[in-house]
Order: structure tokens, then sequence, then C-alpha cells
């Protein structure tokens, strides 16, 4: 598949030639206060790797979604993941985000790409208490 946009306008954009693509409808973490689910991952051509994601937030508060800690077969490459544009993502009451997550295998920091394993962290804005750890295995 020799694709340049999704035609999807929720998430950032990037460009690029998208080589691979996968629809996914994947929950993966739900409780009282939040839905993440799996909507498509990407891979480009200029080495980028992209998981789309909807993250609803269910109570009136807001939080920040965090990555903690990223790897690549087993290499750390966490300052090469983002979340968006950055770090960390804020949510606010009620709302329904959309949310890239992208590592860039920036001058080949790993040879090949077979799992990106990565550590989310949701906590509470105002006292930052953890409200749920979780991993992230996107296989390409």
């Amino acid at each position: 598949m020799d694709l340049t946009i999704t035609g999807d306008d929720r998430f950032i954009g990037l460009g690029g030639t998208i080589i691979h693509m996968d629809e996914l409808d994947e929950v993966i973490e739900e409780n009282d206060i939040f839905k993440l689910s799996a909507i498509r991952q990407m891979i480009f051509s200029e080495d980028y790797y992209l998981y789309q994601l909807e993250f609803e937030l269910k109570i009136e508060d807001s939080v920040t979604v965090a990555i903690t800690k990223a790897e690549v077969d087993g290499t750390d490459v966490t300052h090469l993941v983002m979340i968006d544009y950055g770090q960390i993502l804020y949510i606010e009451d009620f709302e329904t985000e959309y949310i890239t997550i992208y590592f860039h295998n920036f001058e080949d920091a790993v040879s090949t790409v077979d799992d990106l394993k990565i550590q989310v962290e949701v906590s509470n804005s105002g006292d930052y208490e953890t409200i749920g750890e979780f991993e992230i295995v996107l296989g390409f």
C-alpha cells in the first residue's frame, strides 16, 4: 500500500509514505475513569512507526497521559518516542482525545523493529496520583 494520507483528520498530521497500515478495534485499558482504544497502526517508508489511539475521559477532572518508557526489541528508545508532539498530553473533563504515538528510528537507532513496547501512565493532573499504568506492545 502506497498512501500519503489516511484521510482521518482526528489525529495529528505527519508527512510521508505509508507502506503498511492495519485498522484496529481493540480496547487497551478500560476502567471507571478512562477508556483507551487502538484505532490503527502504520509504518512509513521514512522509518516512522505510528499507533493511533482514542482516549475517552469518563470523569469531570483533568488527567495527564505520559510515556514513561519505550523499547524496541530490548533497546531503550524512550527519547525517540513521542505522544503527539511531546511526552505528555493533558486531557480535561469528559473529553475524547485522538492520540498519535510514534517512534522515529532516527539514524537506525535499532537495526530492526519487530516489537515496540511502550509504558504509558495516566495521572490526575492536580496531585499527579497515578490512575493507571500499562504497557502497549506494537508488533510490526
